[in-house]
C-alpha cells in the first residue's frame, strides 16, 4: 500500500493480471479506484517479487484477486473472493499496535508516501500522476509540511541572500 500509495479499495481488489511483472507496473482499473479512471504506478522490485511468490505459491490465475478472502467460513477458493477493507483495516490496527504506531492506519501509508514524494523534491504535478488525484486543491490535503521545518527553510534562505 505504501509503495503504491493506493487507496484501501484499490489495492484490496488487485488482481492477478493487474501486476505487469516484466515492466514492474501496477494496473489500478477504473473500476476500482475513487475518480474511476484507470491509472498505472511503477511497483518497488521487492514488493513485485514477493507479489509474484505469493501468486504462484497460491497457484492463482489472471482473474484471481491477489489478496483475497482465507476464511474458513466460506467456500470460496483462494483468489475468488476479495479481502474485505475490514480485514485490510485490522490486519494493519493490529500491526501498527504490534510496533507501537499511534493513530495510524492504511490511509496513513498513502499520506505518508506522499508527503515522502513532496519532500524527495517531487514536483505537485508528478506526485498526481502516481496519487490519481483529479486537482492540485485534493493533492494538498494529503501532503504534511511540518511549520519549524519550512521556517527553518526559509530562514536559511536569509543567510543565503544575505551573502
Amino acid at each position: 500500500m505504501y509503495f503504491s500509495a493506493g487507496r484501501v479499495s484499490e489495492i484490496r481488489t488487485i488482481k492477478v493480471r493487474n501486476l505487469n511483472f516484466s515492466d514492474g507496473i501496477l494496473t489500478l482499473e477504473k473500476s476500482t479506484t475513487k475518480t474511476k479512471t484507470t491509472r498505472q504506478v511503477p511497483i518497488h522490485p521487492n514488493t513485485l517479487h514477493h507479489l509474484k511468490s505469493w501468486v504462484i505459491q497460491n497457484e492463482l490465475k489472471d482473474s484471481d484477486f491477489v489478496f483475497f478472502t482465507d476464511s474458513k467460513n466460506t467456500k470460496f477458493k483462494a483468489g475468488e473472493k476479495a479481502i474485505s477493507t475490514q480485514s485490510v483495516d485490522q490486519f494493519f490496527r493490529t500491526a501498527f499496535d504490534w510496533v507501537g504506531v499511534k493513530g495510524g492506519s492504511t490511509h496513513s501509508l498513502r499520506r505518508s508516501r506522499l508527503t515522502h514524494l513532496l519532500k524527495k523534491g517531487w514536483d505537485l504535478r508528478e506526485i498526481m500522476i502516481i496519487s490519481g488525484h483529479k486537482t492540485l486543491a485534493a493533492l494538498q490535503q494529503y501532503l504534511h509540511v511540518d511549520q519549524s521545518e519550512t521556517f527553518l527553510k526559509y530562514k536559511t534562505l536569509f543567510e543565503e541572500e544575505m551573502n
